[in-house]
């Protein structure tokens, strides 16, 4: 019998240095947990004034438009984000003291089910903070390509014809003589564009409606046909651009045509001019 107790002790002995064992592993596992928990807080938190940055840029841009939209929907993602991110702090400190927080004070079973649930909540947190950030970066920087182009502005837009006598052009409306249409406009001042590379076009039309070619060449831009091309570099005063396509002798009929000025498919402006017999 007094052998049975002494094997019995023994046993009692092993199991509770097992037990304090078992518990300063969880202990020690529940401290990491807590320190994980707190590493991802501390990588989310530096982000709050860029997204506060951002949402100022998103509602500077914000209108009723399709990429206003955008800038909208990505603002208020953002802010979503931030909100969740005060929210889950506000529980997180509700449900644990500082000691627990800050210097690995053992947890109770329920707190443990606690600091469980926070890891997955601050791990999903991170994730919508990071794809709104990310999401509205790519906004930004895709509609920034978007920007909508700087056309020229034109007035006085002018299409004439002219013959020949030796080799002196002679400005006429007679449509059996004239070998050359000219076309001429201003370009209106415009500050903001200053040394810029601009690609224009005429379009002469005939009082058919077809485009009316140069030595006979016409030329075709993204199924636009055009008379001529022309290429010049802008320094945003006015100025004026004049050009000329050549046609055979005779070959132009009475009636009404039109001139045409094209940048890209954008029409800028158009004139009539008549020719006679």
């Amino acid at each position: 019998m007094k052998q049975f107790f002494s094997i019995l002790a023994v046993a009692l002995l092993i199991s509770s240095i097992s037990c304090k064992d078992e518990k300063k592993e969880a202990a020690k596992a529940s401290n990491e947990q807590m320190k994980k928990v707190l590493a991802i807080h501390d990588e989310v938190m530096p982000k709050m004034s860029a997204m506060g940055s951002i949402v100022g840029e998103l509602s500077s841009k914000e209108d009723s438009t399709e990429i206003g939209l955008q800038y909208k929907a990505a603002r208020k993602d953002l802010q979503d984000a931030h909100k969740a991110m005060m929210d889950w702090m506000q529980g997180f400190g509700s449900r644990f003291d500082s000691d627990e927080i800050l210097n690995g004070k053992e947890l109770t079973e329920q707190k443990q089910i606690w600091l469980d649930e926070e890891e997955e909540k601050v791990k999903a947190l991170r994730e919508q903070i990071n794809s709104s950030i990310e999401n509205a970066e790519k906004i930004l920087e895709h509609n920034k390509a978007l920007k909508p182009k700087s056309y020229l502005k034109l007035k006085g837009t002018e299409g004439s014809g002219f013959s020949l006598q030796g080799m002196n052009p002679i400005r006429t409306n007679k449509a059996s003589t004239i070998v050359k249409l000219r076309g001429c406009a201003s370009i209106i001042a415009d500050p903001s564009m200053i040394n810029k590379e601009k690609v224009l076009y005429f379009q002469f039309l005939g009082p058919n409606m077809g485009v009316i070619a140069d030595n006979g060449n016409t030329i075709t831009i993204q199924g636009n046909v055009y008379s001529k091309k022309l290429e010049l570099v802008f320094m945003g005063e006015e100025s004026q651009i004049c050009d000329f396509i050549t046609i055979p002798e005779g070959s132009l009929k009475t009636g009404n045509y039109i001139l045409k000025v094209f940048e890209d498919k954008r029409l800028l402006d158009s004139a009539e001019f008549q020719l006679k017999q």
